[in-house]
């Protein structure tokens, strides 16, 4: 596939794992995954450390002070504007707040 598109697919710890082989299945060089993530009770830093040893590639869409870009329920489509995509290193960690929504795009390099 071209594109992959998740949102709100991380529930438990068992399927993360699943769900990162499901991606690195469909996935091929040069897919781009977009996957909407918000942390519930349970943390699934699992899922993000499997598919970077996958080789996947992940990035968080943020604002311009580096700030995950998130729940624009309340705001004006005006948040995205200026937003961009960081890449996050090895060595990242999910917030430890839950309830607050992200977006990451992952890729495997061409």
């Amino acid at each position: 596939f071209d594109v992959i598109v998740a949102a709100d697919v991380l529930y438990n710890r068992e399927q993360a794992t699943k769900l990162a082989h499901a991606l690195n299945a469909h996935a091929r060089p040069g897919t781009e995954v977009f996957l909407s993530y918000e942390k519930r009770q349970v943390c699934h830093q699992s899922f993000f450390l499997d598919v970077m040893s996958m080789g996947f590639k992940i990035e968080r869409l943020e604002d311009m002070a580096g700030r995950a870009v998130w729940d624009a329920t309340n705001m004006a489509a005006k948040v995205y504007c200026e937003s961009r995509f960081v890449t996050l290193g090895s060595d990242w960690q999910i917030p430890s707040s839950p309830g607050r929504v992200q977006i990451f795009r992952l890729s495997l390099s061409l």
